[in-house]
């Protein structure tokens, strides 16, 4: 009897893993078709930012149970390694370009999320170090995401630009509410 249910749970065994083997097959199509789009999204959005760089062989693995996406970078026409030797991620890019790529796959996904109309989305100072053709494009991705959320509150030290963001958004939409606040600084270092 107990010869019997070994080989019982042995072909379970079996069956369990190659239901596995399949659903994992399926989940990598899917995550490779997935991380295809966003890399297409991501060097187009890098490419109206005028960046010297895109991202390339998106891929994702499975390492210690957790999903995660993998990427390499193309700096003018060469690959940059992840980490190690010069040069690498830490030393290729300057801290207006890093910013740019957060900013691309910020917005890649963003953009892609089937319940962003129900979404207030939150960018914080998204023009910081950017140069003038990246924050005219950061404009036009925040009209965008403004278009499609439910709502958009973008935090920045720069007033100037808040200003023509607000009259550019306004420029679509003439009914668009919009508000302006202002945080000061109060008594005993409060906001």
């Amino acid at each position: 009897d107990l010869i019997a249910k070994l080989g019982a749970a042995r072909k379970a065994a079996a069956t369990a893993e190659a239901v596995k083997k399949a659903e994992r097959a399926k989940l990598d199509t899917l995550m490779k078709a997935t991380l295809s789009k966003y890399e297409k999204s991501i060097n187009r959005l890098l490419t109206n930012f005028g960046a010297s760089f895109s991202i390339e062989g998106m891929g994702a693995n499975i390492r210690g149970g957790a999903a995660r996406s993998e990427y390499g970078l193309l700096l003018r026409g060469k690959t940059v390694a992840l980490e190690g030797g010069p040069p690498s991620f830490a030393t290729a890019l300057s801290e207006g370009d890093k910013r740019t790529l957060a900013f691309a796959f910020f917005v890649a996904t963003t953009l892609e999320d089937a319940e962003l109309s129900k979404r207030t989305v939150v960018v914080d100072d998204p023009m910081c170090s950017l140069d003038a053709n990246r924050k005219q494009h950061t404009k036009a991705v925040l009209k965008r995401l403004h278009a499609g959320a439910a709502q958009l509150v973008v935090l920045a030290h720069d007033p100037y630009f808040l200003r023509d963001l607000r009259d550019t958004l306004l420029k679509a939409d003439q009914a668009a509410q919009i508000s302006l606040l202002q945080l000061v600084l109060a008594a005993n270092n409060y906001t």
